[in-house]
């Protein structure tokens, strides 16, 4: 009887460690409230230039378009970055459907880099060469 209670336990604390480990990993660290006060958006092709967007209607919509674009936790290591969004706290790299947030890989279902890259070109706002 002892051995089952505690089989059972064993079970029971196992699910609940399972369950925080996927609701942790499931979770987008997309800053939403409140939104940075300006991002720096960079983008390729080389070399590398960046606009400064400071307008909260903007930033809004930059990470409206990552948060709805249906982010899923995968394993990836790809090197580098086709738009780049650095801000106070955090930095996001996207190469096609990939989407690294603060170290973490996520894949979207639609090509998030080339709706970035539109966005970034129709800004009104100066581009000045990065680093």
């Amino acid at each position: 009887m002892k051995t089952s209670l505690k089989r059972i336990a064993v079970l029971i604390a196992s699910l609940i460690v399972l369950s925080a480990i996927y609701v942790l990993l499931s979770v987008v660290p997309i800053p939403t409230n409140p939104l940075p006060t300006s991002v720096k958006m960079v983008a390729l092709p080389s070399p590398p230039h960046y606009k400064e967007v400071t307008s909260n209607e903007d930033i809004h919509a930059i990470f409206n378009m990552i948060k709805d674009s249906d982010l899923k936790p995968v394993m990836h290591f790809e090197k580098g970055w086709q738009v780049r969004l650095v801000y106070k706290g955090g930095d996001i790299t996207v190469i096609n459907n990939y989407v690294n947030i603060n170290g973490r890989w996520f894949k979207a279902k639609d090509n998030i880099s080339d709706k970035l890259r539109i966005y970034y070109e129709d800004l009104k706002i100066e581009e000045k060469p990065w680093q």
